[in-house]
């Protein structure tokens, strides 16, 4: 009796032990239903005020590490994807690696509005107001990020760490259907178009709140 009574305990152990761990995971990324966002944490990158790049913000574990405006130590792509999806967010899951050069080709899914605060910061700012845009053509294009999907490129497979991109991206959880690939490549000759704005954003190595809301 007593060997099976520490049986049952053990067992009950375990599968607390399994929910918390499941919990501790959910929790590095802060999930309001209420407002259908979601919210992580990251770091500023200040190479990235002084240079543009394909990249937002993407996870340290990833093969991006470091080429991101933001760092994002802890929320992995999956996480994000699920909470995306938990708040009601639809992935478009349309971007290839064949189509992302072609000319139409832009990103699908649930759009969403982005937000990035910090100590200190009175209030939320929009992404838009954290970047700058340059512009080659003298055409601002903007900005307009959608639920991407992408999960088996940016988390399980090519591990990328890809969370969010400023370009219509097949390995972002979230990228921007305003540019791709095939306007970086013949639009630009080749030159980033976004890059983190100084003036606005804290300094290198700041801890920052991202937030991901869907649009209304």
């Amino acid at each position: 009796m007593k060997r099976h009574s520490k049986i049952l305990i053990s067992a009950v152990l375990a599968f607390f032990g399994l929910i918390i761990g499941q919990a501790q995971a959910a929790s590095n990324v802060t999930v309001d239903a209420a407002n259908k966002s979601i919210s992580f944490q990251a770091t500023v990158n200040g190479a990235y005020m002084k240079e543009g790049s394909w990249h937002l913000a993407v996870y340290e574990g990833g093969t991006n590490k470091g080429k991101s405006l933001f760092s994002v130590a802890k929320a992995t792509p999956e996480e994000v994807h699920k909470a995306l999806e938990d708040i009601g967010g639809k992935p478009g899951d349309n971007m290839t690696s064949t189509n992302v050069g072609q000319p139409n080709v832009k990103v699908k899914g649930t759009s969403l509005d982005v937000y990035v605060s910090w100590d200190g910061q009175s209030e939320p700012l929009k992404l838009q107001n954290v970047l700058k845009e340059l512009k080659p053509n003298k055409k601002a294009t903007g900005i307009d990020i959608k639920f991407g999907g992408n999960l088996s490129d940016a988390g399980k497979s090519a591990g990328t760490g890809c969370i969010i991109c400023m370009y219509s991206c097949p390995a972002g959880i979230t990228s921007n259907a305003k540019m791709n690939s095939h306007k970086l490549t013949n639009q630009d000759k080749g030159a980033y178009r976004y890059l983190g704005n100084s003036a606005k954003l804290p300094k290198d190595g700041t801890e920052v709140t991202i937030t991901l809301k869907i649009k209304k």
